[in-house]
């Protein structure tokens, strides 16, 4: 079912500003974006069928949009650190 929802979430946010925007409502750690950025590493990027799930939806929740982007990287920078 999580996997529906992040294709579902990535067609959403396709091409759509608007629709990319109210992914990042909410605080800093209750929105969409981070929850999508903050999905198990060894699970969506271990596994090349989660991987091609996961890595084209954040390609569309960030693309042109500043405020997702920096969400993610904020995110993959915290992993790194671990």
């Amino acid at each position: 079912m999580l996997n529906q929802l992040i294709i579902l979430i990535g067609y959403f946010s396709l091409g759509n500003v608007q629709n990319q925007n109210l992914l990042s409502r909410g605080t800093e750690n209750q929105n969409i974006v981070y929850k999508l950025a903050s999905l198990p590493y060894q699970f969506y990027f271990g596994k090349s069928e989660n991987k091609d799930l996961l890595i084209p939806t954040l390609l569309a929740v960030c693309y042109e949009n500043q405020r997702n982007l920096e969400i993610l990287l904020s995110e993959i920078n915290k992993v790194q650190a671990n």
